[in-house]
């Protein structure tokens, strides 16, 4: 056979000549199989020779439908819709495999125009598809989220196979209409289709809540009477979803009846303990997992771990990081954000550092961990670095974050950066609800500004207890201890003055001290304010001042 570098210049060949196309190369040609990531991204058939153009004697369009596949393989479907458009006016047929590619290029990009053009394609061009190409084209339409086309396709099938079911009931369950899933189930079933593991997985994996425990219920009973509740698969998929719909007994029962029970299955009741805080329960099926030999994962770890830091159990959370270590998990996020959870919450601040700095690429969950740690160990300066920090690179910041911050400039009563930091949670749409808007107010109350603190409260839907604590409280937590030797300093009429002659005079001047005004500062305050015109707050060690126009907020109760 000979061998030809197909290139743009080549003079057309005599009919009787095969083709194999190669790379291109400045030396004598190399002889190659073909291969659709080897054909030149050029190729057309207006300007390839008429060899091309004139179907094979042995594989007619062998080539063009290489191409068009290498074009579905790369995704590039304006390209091959081009192509196809080529095809067809060259007179070139398109193969099954082709257009199976290109839909699963669709499927892939959620491209729902360009697989409605291609099965538009696909029914002008091909007879009697198979049953196969009918589930490309069914699969296409409920990846793209193209439910209603999907059903469509699904009813004009002539022959609708398990795997037909299959892709439309999946389809609805991950939409959330289990309503129609299980029509779909009722209906598979009546037409003599006997479901197997595949398709009770795809309905059971979905039932997540305990809105849907009646279902997975049902569902269970009738793996029952199908004689499928050996399948190690499906009682896995039934232990997980009793754990997710909250009926931890019902699992544990699973569980306990099945003849082989794998690490996932097991992993599944680990979270359904310690959801239910049972956590020595998540800890003895642990070390029966160690013992048995299971397969230990990074999830597993990740669930151990926090059931060690519930307990705040040390001494075995230590253990299971000798075992990570072991294992060459240590550098994993998914292992090393839980490891410096559980020293922060065991209050070893220095092996939670020394944890953290060994994750090779640290997650904003693993960066809300040691700043909350630095937050509980009183190290507010340290938590603030690491927020700047963060801001400079630019990622974005998880709720958890912007809640502890917030709590730090309360502490620190730094009011420039929690509002810069308020600023960038609005922006990015992650103020935790109640946790967040309540540390809010409270920085803002003990930064001086209630009249922020009270906006802050009125933005909160319905407020709880912290909420309400810290726009009524007044008291910047614990108070510091009294230094009687500065009683007779009167600090805050030197602070007030030099607030006077540095600050503009449509500015409110903020003071903040650690012991109770005196009367004397009291009274001076208010005469200031009635003299300047000027706001006045001062924070002492009981409670805010508001001096205005000679009146004080405290109405003289100090």
């Amino acid at each position: 056979m000979s061998s030809i570098t197909f290139q743009h210049h080549l003079p057309l060949l005599p009919s009787n000549t095969s083709l194999i196309i190669a790379a291109a190369s400045d030396n004598a040609p190399t002889v190659k199989p073909p291969n659709f990531g080897q054909i030149p991204s050029w190729l057309s058939l207006k300007t390839a020779p008429s060899s091309l153009k004139t179907p094979q004697q042995n594989q007619p369009g062998k080539v063009e439908n290489l191409h068009l596949v290498s074009l579905s393989k790369q995704e590039k479907l304006k390209k091959a819709r081009a192509f196809l458009e080529q095809m067809g006016d060259a007179g070139v047929s398109v193969r099954p495999y082709s257009f199976e590619c290109l839909l699963q290029a669709c499927s892939n990009l959620k491209s729902v125009s360009d697989g409605r053009y291609f099965h538009h394609r696909l029914r002008e061009t091909v007879k009697n598809p198979s049953g196969f190409l009918q589930n490309s084209v069914l699969r296409m339409y409920c990846d793209c989220g193209s439910l209603v086309e999907a059903q469509k396709v699904f009813d004009e099938m002539i022959e609708r196979t398990l795997v037909s079911w299959l892709i439309i009931i999946s389809a609805y369950a991950e939409a959330g209409f289990f309503n129609k899933s299980f029509r779909l189930f009722s209906d598979m079933i009546e037409s003599g289709i006997e479901p197997n593991s595949l398709v009770y997985n795809g309905l059971l994996k979905y039932l997540v809540s305990p809105c849907f425990l009646e279902l997975g219920k049902q569902l269970h009973s009738h793996v029952l009477r199908s004689g499928l509740s050996s399948s190690v698969s499906i009682n896995t998929a039934i232990c997980n979803m009793y754990v997710k719909c909250g009926c931890l007994d019902d699992a544990k029962r699973v569980f306990g009846q099945m003849d082989e029970k794998d690490s996932v299955a097991s992993t599944a009741l680990m979270v359904g303990f310690t959801q239910a805080e049972k956590l020595k329960d998540a800890l003895n099926l642990f070390e029966k997992m160690v013992v048995e030999g299971n397969e230990l994962d990074e999830f597993v770890f990740s669930i151990v771990l926090k059931a060690c830091a519930g307990l705040k159990d040390l001494n075995l959370g230590r253990q299971i990081h000798g075992f990570v270590v072991k294992l060459g998990l240590e550098s994993d996020v998914s292992v090393g954000t839980p490891l410096v959870d559980f020293y922060v919450k065991c209050s070893s601040f220095e092996p939670a550092c020394r944890a953290f700095e060994r994750i090779r690429e640290p997650s904003d969950v693993s960066w809300s961990a040691m700043i909350c740690g630095y937050c509980q160990n009183g190290k507010f300066e340290d938590s603030v670095k690491i927020f700047k920090s963060l801001r400079s690179k630019g990622p974005v910041l998880n709720s958890w974050i912007y809640t502890n911050i917030f709590q730090a400039c309360s502490a620190l009563a730094d009011f420039n950066l929690g509002g810069q930091a308020h600023a960038d949670a609005m922006k990015n749409g992650v103020i935790s609800y109640l946790y967040g808007e309540s540390a809010l107010v409270s920085m803002y109350s003990r930064c001086g500004r209630l009249d922020y603190a009270t906006q802050a409260f009125e933005l909160i839907d319905a407020p709880d207890t912290v909420a309400w604590t810290a726009i009524i409280s007044e008291d910047l937590s614990a108070s510091l201890p009294e230094r009687k030797e500065q009683l007779l300093d009167h600090s805050e009429r030197l602070a007030i003055s030099f607030g006077l002659i540095s600050t503009p005079t449509n500015a409110p001047i903020v003071i903040f001290k650690n012991l109770r005004a005196c009367k004397d500062c009291h009274d001076f305050a208010k005469h200031v304010s009635a003299v300047t015109g000027r706001k006045i707050v001062v924070r002492d060690a009981s409670r805010f001042h508001h001096f205005h126009s000679g009146q004080c907020s405290c109405n003289d109760y100090w």
